[in-house]
């Protein structure tokens, strides 16, 4: 969105920056659509202390 409107050259600093902020939203999506799409292993026990 920000490279159609002439924002990489200038954006936060630099023209590499562009790249990396999608990669960042990529990976949250893939973070949360993974968590929401697998279930439950009940691997982990909560240890009453």
């Amino acid at each position: 969105i920000w490279i159609s409107l002439g924002w990489n050259g200038e954006f936060m600093g630099g023209p590499g920056v562009y790249e990396i902020i999608p990669g960042f939203i990529a990976a949250f999506v893939a973070i949360v659509v993974v968590t929401l799409a697998t279930s439950d292993a009940g691997e982990y026990q909560h240890i009453e202390r």
